[in-house]
């Protein structure tokens, strides 16, 4: 199965490298408009770390992520500018990344990537 651009049709506004600030949150780098595709159940994953997880959305992406990261569905036209400029998680449908996993196809072409919220 070849990996299609074209299957991310959807947009997410996301929040990397997230840093420890020293006051029990976080800051992370400016948001950046990424291609997704939006998969909105929950299921239990198995991290690397092997421990079980409660995802409530996979989100297919053709970058690598943080985890720990912010991702929030939608793209910039969808919202005020205005809540950009705090916490991402205090933005209604905001969730941080649980777990990121990329894994190379059988004939080592792509990189298939799934962030797990």
């Amino acid at each position: 199965m070849m990996f299609r651009k074209n299957w991310l049709g959807q947009k997410a506004i996301y929040w990397g490298n997230p840093v420890v600030d020293g006051y029990g949150g976080f800051t992370y780098n400016d948001p950046v408009e990424i291609d997704c595709r939006w998969e909105q159940r929950v299921r239990s994953v198995v991290n690397s770390f092997g421990e079980t997880i409660i995802s409530e959305a996979q989100v297919i992406v053709n970058q690598d992520l943080d985890i720990g990261g912010v991702l929030l569905l939608g793209s910039f036209d969808d919202y005020d500018s205005s809540q950009f400029n705090d916490d991402p998680m205090k933005i209604s449908g905001a969730s941080k990344i649980k777990y990121f996993e990329k894994i190379m196809d059988m004939r080592g072409k792509f990189f298939f990537r799934r962030a797990y919220l």
